[in-house]
């Protein structure tokens, strides 16, 4: 029996020493593949990629490239033609890649929601996209990002994109042996480059205009975040001075849109980044319809967007829900979630291929090991089991006298009745908030239902419950409009949790 045992445990040795070493080869491909991201943006007459990987050292350049592509309006090339020319300039290309939308060619508006909690973002964010998107919902594809967040709320940017640009993008990409793991919106690309530049101060509005030769974007800041995104359009046929006089007036219509939306702010900087545009009129132009000086920039200066896309994908990753993240918080992932499952599939069946050989021999082994340790834990069991059974009596008159103490413990406790819970709740009760409802429950707390004209009162009577010395803590729950009567009402629920006895 002891020469069984000592073989089994060098088999086991054996396999363990085994499946440590496979362990670390698959993390160092993983970790690979994880610190290592492209940023990929193709227009009509050309293809830009920058590949970047994140070391100790920081995050550096490995490979970039900028080619120009065959391409006529009247006559757009085939896909097959089309996918080749990109895995011709693309071939050096190797792992996840994430793909940029133009801004002309996604819907993009910035909202202030009164919420940080996630799903009453999402369905916040729906009602807006039913608002401001001229196509159904089963036509577009919809991702947010959250630019910036409080205590009471959250700046996000809603981006939508038809289902269609998406499918033959990424028709076009699988035919080119490009593997897009993510579809990020330019327009952020450019803010993420521009943002790493300069440092601006929380106080003012700043503006900013990205324009190439094939279009643009207006980027207006605000508290060092996002507040508007709107796509320009390229000049085309256009007499440059037309174009310069129509960005501008495009300028003044936008401001004035944030004015009556969030107050008027002063303009506090203006500036141009362009590239292959007369700089000099547009800034004359727009001096002329802001009454404000202009700083030029060449966007040369600038690192190419591709690099915004590939910095911003390295900060992302998979969240439990496949969705992407940054920071803990939802970042713009537009890449179909039948994509996602299926490239997850084929990197499971390829895995489960390569292990089953290894998995049956451990199978084997363990058996081995596992029938020569057997009946020793057999034994060990029962006689662990007959322990049990005789403790098992006395444990249960144990627990049972604990519980009839405890429960006479609660209701002899005064501190925490009802009607002082009721006392603490009434007592801070703002005068504008009326309380419907006050559900008592011994030992955990107190559920409040009541209604006010507006939130703020509600926010203020929340604040005020936390600094009761009575609760742990205050679970706010929906904010939900209502009718009174003529009048309109905000009905709220929260809980107030009582503190544990020590």
């Amino acid at each position: 029996m002891t020469v069984k045992i000592q073989k089994a445990a060098e088999i086991w040795r054996r396999l363990q020493k085994n499946i440590l070493a496979v362990k670390g080869l698959l993390w160092r491909r993983s970790s690979t593949a994880r610190n290592q991201a492209t940023g990929l943006r193709i227009g009509d007459g050309f293809v830009e990629w920058t590949t970047l990987r994140d070391s100790k050292a920081g995050v550096e350049v490995l490979a970039a490239n900028n080619a120009v592509l065959p391409y006529d309006a009247g006559h757009p090339p085939e896909t097959e033609e089309r996918s080749g020319q990109i895995k011709l300039h693309c071939s050096e290309i190797s792992g996840p890649v994430s793909l940029g939308i133009a801004p002309d060619k996604m819907l993009m508006r910035v909202a202030e929601l009164p919420t940080n909690d996630p799903a009453e973002m999402v369905k916040m964010i729906q009602l807006q996209v039913d608002a401001f998107s001229p196509f159904p919902d089963d036509r577009m594809f919809v991702s947010h990002e959250i630019l910036s967040s409080g205590e009471t709320g959250a700046r996000v940017l809603i981006t939508a994109v038809p289902k269609d640009l998406i499918e033959t993008s990424g028709s076009l990409m699988k035919k080119a042996g490009i593997d897009v793991q993510g579809i990020d919106a330019e327009a952020m690309a450019w803010w993420q480059l521009i943002a790493e530049r300069i440092q601006l101060p929380d106080e003012g509005r700043y503006l900013f205009l990205i324009l190439e030769p094939w279009g643009g974007v207006w980027i207006v800041v605000q508290r060092r975040a996002p507040l508007a995104f709107r796509a320009v359009s390229p000049a085309g046929d256009m007499p440059f001075d037309e174009f310069a006089r129509e960005v501008a007036r495009d300028a003044g219509a936008l401001l004035l849109s944030l004015d009556s939306e969030y107050g008027s702010a002063h303009l506090s900087e203006l500036e141009i980044w362009c590239r292959g545009a007369d700089a000099g009129g547009l800034s004359a132009a727009l001096q002329e319809e802001l009454q404000h000086e202009a700083k030029i920039n060449s966007l040369d200066a600038l690192a190419p967007v591709s690099e915004g896309l590939a910095r911003r994908f390295l900060g992302t990753s998979l969240s439990p829900a496949l969705t992407r993240i940054r920071n803990g918080h939802a970042a713009i992932d537009l890449v179909p979630e039948s994509w996602r499952s299926a490239v997850i599939a084929q990197r499971m069946r390829r895995r489960l291929l390569a292990a089953t050989v290894g998995v049956l021999a451990v199978w084997i082994t363990a058996m081995m090991a596992f029938l020569g340790v057997y009946q020793l834990q057999y034994y060990r069991l029962a006689r662990l089991e007959k322990e049990l059974n005789a403790l098992q009596k006395p444990a249960e008159e144990v627990r049972l006298m604990q519980n009839q103490a405890r429960s006479f413990e609660q209701y002899l406790d005064r501190k925490n009745s009802s009607l002082e819970c009721l006392r603490e709740v009434s007592q801070n009760l703002p005068k504008d908030v009326l309380l419907t409802s006050f559900q008592f429950k011994k030992g955990k707390g107190v559920t409040i239902r009541g209604e006010a004209l507006t939130v703020n009162p509600i926010y203020d009577y929340k604040q005020a419950l936390d600094k009761s010395p009575l609760f742990a803590r205050i679970e706010m729950g929906s904010i939900q409009p209502g009718k009174r009567k003529d009048t309109s009402v905000q009905t709220f629920q929260m809980t107030a949790k009582l503190k544990e006895r020590p």
